[in-house]
């Protein structure tokens, strides 16, 4: 490896053409880092949330962005249009925050600070409760914040897409 600082001249998130990309950097003899590439193929279901992004040396950054934007020129379909993607991965994400992390963290990646601080505070009082006195209805308190945060979040993600179009 060289001694020069890499710089990024773009990313992608189609992990065939990231890979076809840095070999076609490779033939022109660039050398190219595709950051977040193994990442993504160890992270199995989460994997395609993660962007590859390229990164080459700053001497041959300039003829690396002309090819970087003859290739995804010629790759781009007319009809590839990424922001319905973004708004369903962004529903995707919140969807895991509510059911793996819960105590609300679906709705603060919603944006819902206040609500996220309500569900936290009734979740942890729930757990502490069934932690120190035998109490039925902890368990259900608690699955009725989980199943809260999850159609709550969901829904304001949506409301959110639908007024940005």
């Amino acid at each position: 490896m060289t001694t020069n600082n890499f710089v990024t001249i773009g990313s992608t998130r189609d992990q065939i053409s990231g890979k076809v990309f840095k070999a076609c950097l490779e033939d022109h003899g660039i050398e190219c880092l595709a950051q977040g590439d193994n990442h993504r193929s160890q992270l199995g279901l989460l994997g395609p949330y993660i962007e590859i992004r390229f990164m080459v040396p700053e001497d041959k950054a300039e003829d690396a962005k002309k090819l970087y934007d003859e290739f995804f020129e010629q790759n781009e379909t007319p009809s590839s249009d990424h922001s319905d993607l973004k708004k369903r991965n962004k529903q995707g994400i919140a969807i895991i925050f509510s059911i793996m992390f819960t105590f609300g963290t679906g709705h603060l990646y919603a944006g819902s600070f206040y609500t996220f601080l309500i569900l936290l505070s009734i979740e942890l009082a729930a757990i502490i409760s069934q932690m120190y006195f035998i109490n039925k209805f902890s368990s259900l308190i608690v699955l009725g914040v989980v199943l809260y945060d999850l159609i709550g979040s969901f829904i304001k993600i949506r409301k959110q897409n639908l007024e940005n179009k």
